[in-house]
């Protein structure tokens, strides 16, 4: 637990703003986007099976201006531990049994605040031991992992209209709480509709920071498409009453807002902008013809839409064919920055491949899960083993994902070599976890 000083110096540094170390005015500002529950076939620019796909303008605007990732992944199917590895860029499996984070673990604000980054985290946080109201501990709030700014809630599920009203998944089922939106550390009485709110709480840190002689780093984070399955008339009318549909289109429409609010600001040229899905879609056709969707650990649940833009410093329109991971976003931002790439991350800074245009790998292997439910991807062979009802051996799945994206065909029965080399990499990485 951190000392009650700990918070004084925290809110110090919120109310006061001062000494802000001294930073290289070339610094990008940078823009981290994370969609909840958004399928890899639910974008424009990403294939779909939607026979009239929502057009997504301001998301498909990314990929037009910058490097789209075809084979971006989750660091896990499930959201919680996922944006562990996000925020953290080391696999969650090392420290992330349960919440909170550990505080022996840094953020990426902790990374970027000593290099004199103005820092706020807006919309979902999910990373806290208080699943409901704050407990006022602050390893349990943005504020003690360096953001300077929130605005949002603690937990992983909240009503899109009803400021008070959150869910939180416990004890094997969705439990209803006491979940207040705050701004800092204060609640927040309405919100009108939760994905407009969130947008207009970043419109509002990019105005308030975009023309300052530091740069920002916004950690924007949408509870959309996650259910609840809520949106405003505005949106259902003009997506014909599909309230999925609904909801990603109020979430592109602010990324729009929040694009023309850095534009305005004349920071765009200066300005690194990333946006990904936090796992799969929870629904099997969001997933494109992904086999599986969220909490599995087939491709439909960890394969995410990943795009990156950076006018001047990544290429246009170009399209990155290695896998990638939310591991490497730390080392990448931190790349960017100018930053000291600590030792003990787990993801790599791709950003030169992706300049170059490369055909590359970044990495030569990568792993998911926990105990006996797990992947290992390497090249392209995928091993996935499944748990089976209690008293039954796992099943052990091999695809080859260049010729079977759609994983329907199991080849662990004819390339057992490669199934025995795979688990063997799967078991020094696990006991080189501990």
């Amino acid at each position: 637990m951190r000392p009650a000083s700990s918070l004084f110096l925290i809110a110090s540094w919120v109310v006061i703003g001062q000494g802000r170390p001294t930073v290289a005015q070339d610094r990008p500002n940078v823009i981290l986007i994370i969609a909840d529950d958004l399928g890899y076939g639910e974008v424009e620019c990403y294939p779909n099976v939607e026979e009239t796909p929502l057009p997504t303008p301001h998301i498909d605007s990314l990929a037009r201006n910058g490097v789209l990732c075809t084979q971006g992944y989750s660091a896990d199917p499930m959201c919680w531990p996922s944006r562990a590895s996000i925020l953290t860029g080391r696999y969650h499996q090392r420290f992330h049994r349960t919440n909170p984070l550990p505080e022996k673990e840094r953020s990426i604000a902790q990374y970027l605040k000593p290099l004199g980054y103005a820092t706020g985290c807006i919309g979902k946080w999910h990373n806290t031991g208080s699943i409901g109201a704050w407990d006022l501990e602050p390893i349990n709030h943005p504020s003690g992992w360096g953001f300077d700014d929130f605005a949002g809630f603690l937990g992983g599920m909240h009503d899109y209209f009803d400021a008070n009203a959150g869910t939180h998944f416990l004890l094997g089922r969705n439990r209803d709480y006491y979940m207040p939106v705050y701004k800092g550390t204060q609640p927040v009485e309405q919100v009108g509709y939760m994905t407009d709110w969130i947008t207009e709480q970043a419109v509002q840190f990019v105005r308030r920071h975009g023309q300052r002689s530091w740069p920002f780093f916004l950690y924007l984070s949408y509870t959309a498409i996650h259910s609840p399955d809520q949106a405003t008339e505005k949106y259902l009318d003009r997506n014909g009453g599909d309230v999925r549909r609904a909801m990603l289109d109020a979430m592109d429409c602010g990324i729009g807002k929040v694009l023309q609010t850095v534009a305005e600001v004349k920071q765009t040229q200066n300005t690194l902008v990333i946006f990904v899905g936090d796992n799969g879609g929870y629904r099997a056709t969001s997933n494109w013809k992904l086999r599986g969707s969220k909490g599995q650990l087939f491709e439909g649940g960890i394969r995410v839409p990943f795009i990156l833009t950076w006018p001047g410093h990544l290429p246009r329109g170009k399209k990155y064919d290695h896998p990638v991971m939310h591991l490497d976003i730390l080392p990448m931002l931190l790349a960017a920055v100018g930053g000291k790439l600590p030792h003990n991350l787990d993801g790599e800074d791709v950003l030169p491949l992706l300049r170059a245009g490369t055909p590359t790998p970044a990495h030569e292997i990568l792993f998911w899960g926990r105990g006996d439910r797990f992947a290992v991807r390497r090249g392209p062979w995928k091993l996935v083993q499944e748990r089976e009802p209690k008293g039954a051996a796992p099943t052990r799945y091999l695809f080859n994902l260049e010729k079977d994206i759609s994983e329907q065909n199991n080849l662990a029965g004819q390339h057992r070599r490669i199934v025995q080399e795979l688990l063997e990499s799967h078991q020094q990485w696990r006991t080189g976890l501990r």
